[in-house]
């Protein structure tokens, strides 16, 4: 029996590297699983169920299979590392990057008008946080009449107090006049910050609505600075209207 010559054997090896790599590409391409190599192509054809056929499992496309041939002869025959090649092979079937002549997605350009607006609307938002929080800071501070903090108020004393340290604006220490200094609103429209007045235009009563109906004001000597509904026996009857210092954006 003749023994094949080296160059036969190198041949044949490549031969196989190749329908090995063209199985591998054909996999890939098709985004199915196909074996690594040879030795794991036999296994599985000799599985229960299997096709006899070793060649059951190249079914790649022939122009592929000369690509793959003609690329492991190349690199076969330059670096000598069989192994290199193929993990080379298996990068093939990974996602290519997007063509650089396509015209790349428009992003839109900020509105500045925009911009200014959602500003805007941001620092009203922390104007009105901060005025409550605040605000309910002072719940259980003994109501005193004429004061106006830090831990003693008196309705609009409260007021002033609250609203001077976070917006920077001192109103008067008198809720009518307090009344008169701002926009007036709706109840409807009434947002965390306003202001709730009582009783003839604002002259008896005022307190920081915060939300849900609700307002911490300092109501009199026995309660002091308390958290409750802007409606009532009294409070219905004597309600005056809402003012509005810190501005819609």
């Amino acid at each position: 029996m003749r023994t094949a010559s080296p160059r036969r054997q190198r041949r044949t090896t490549t031969t196989s590297r190749a329908i090995a790599g063209a199985t591998l590409i054909a996999g890939l391409l098709a985004g199915g699983a196909v074996a690594a190599s040879p030795a794991h192509a036999e296994d599985v054809s000799d599985a229960p169920g299997a096709s006899p056929t070793p060649d059951a499992a190249l079914q790649a496309d022939p122009a592929s299979e000369v690509l793959a041939a003609e690329t492991l002869a190349a690199d076969s025959s330059t670096s000598g590392a069989p192994e290199t090649t193929l993990d080379a092979i298996a990068t093939m079937g990974q996602a290519m990057p997007a063509d650089p002549s396509l015209p790349a997605a428009m992003v839109p350009i900020p509105n500045p008008a925009e911009q200014r607006r959602i500003a805007r609307q941001r620092h009203e938002s922390r104007l009105r946080a901060a005025v409550v929080a605040l605000a309910r800071t002072k719940l259980g501070d003994r109501y005193i009449a004429g004061r106006a903090g830090p831990n003693s108020f008196d309705c609009s004393g409260l007021v002033r107090y609250v609203l001077g340290k976070v917006t920077g604006t001192w109103l008067p220490h008198y809720s009518r006049t307090q009344y008169h200094r701002l926009a007036h609103i709706p109840l409807r429209a009434a947002k965390p910050g306003d202001l709730v007045f009582y009783f003839r235009h604002g002259a008896h009563h005022v307190g920081i609505y915060v939300g849900n109906h609700r307002m911490v004001h300092a109501a009199n000597p026995r309660r002091g600075v308390t958290l409750g509904s802007i409606g009532g026996p009294w409070y219905s009857r004597n309600y005056s209207g809402i003012g509005r210092l810190i501005p819609d954006a």
